[in-house]
């Protein structure tokens, strides 16, 4: 004789292929906080690891210029812009030889639905840059609660490139409503190593970035001068 199973060990039957499904099919669930090896490879510290987004009066969006370099000779300056500190300094001086210059816009992709159990969330989430000319890019984005509390990390890029983005599709958040932000450490220099160049990094156009972002003047052996950027979305 066929035993047939009850209803309700069907329907956790069910529950188990379906969480088995989805393991396979690649949703990611949890992630480890970035080891120094990793922050060395995107150029960040420990203190970028920390943060997180501001909140309350201070959780204002970004809209100015993050960043704004110049560069002559291996020297360079801050012009200004609002995700550096106080004491940047303005160097008027020009040199009577050719320029390289660059903008780049950084934005955010964040998107979460929830489970039918309402237990779990699938996030879509990535951290972009598109700049004006191809540039040498590379960084990598983080899906974090706080900055114990990672749940995802995106791809690292690298390349001379126009465009790059960081992030994952469907990552599996079992939360019923988890506070979740995007971290993305970016770097941008010229390839061809200019002994003058510019280099702007400002919001995309209605893009909102938390002002806990920073940017400041990298240092890389190969291509000289560039940027660095720590960028943090808001809360969703």
């Amino acid at each position: 004789m066929r035993l047939t199973p009850s209803r309700k060990r069907l329907s956790a039957l069910v529950a188990l292929g379906l969480a088995a499904l989805g393991a396979w099919s690649g949703l990611a669930s949890a992630a480890s906080p970035p080891t120094p090896r990793q922050l060395k490879s995107i150029g960040s510290s420990s203190k970028a690891e920390q943060a997180e987004p501001l909140v309350g009066l201070g959780s204002a969006p970004a809209t100015q210029p993050l960043i704004v370099i110049s560069f002559v000779n291996n020297r360079g300056t801050i012009l200004g812009g609002s995700a550096v500190g106080s004491g940047a300094t303005r160097d008027a001086r020009t040199a009577n030889i050719p320029i390289s210059a660059v903008q780049c816009a950084v934005n955010f992709t964040t998107h979460k639905t929830q489970a039918a159990n309402r237990r779990s969330v699938t996030v879509r989430w990535f951290g972009g840059i598109d700049c004006s000319r191809h540039v040498v890019l590379y960084g990598q984005a983080f899906l974090a609660q706080s900055h114990i509390n990672f749940s995802g990390a995106g791809k690292f890029y690298s390349g001379q490139l126009i465009s790059a983005t960081s992030g994952q599709a469907n990552t599996f958040v079992p939360s019923s409503n988890p506070s979740l932000y995007v971290w993305h450490a970016t770097n941008i220099f010229f390839q061809e190593k200019p002994a003058r160049g510019v280099i702007a990094v400002l919001p995309a156009a209605g893009q909102q970035i938390n002002p806990a972002t920073t940017c400041g003047v990298a240092k890389n052996s190969k291509y000289g001068l560039g940027v660095h950027c720590d960028v943090y979305s808001q809360r969703f």
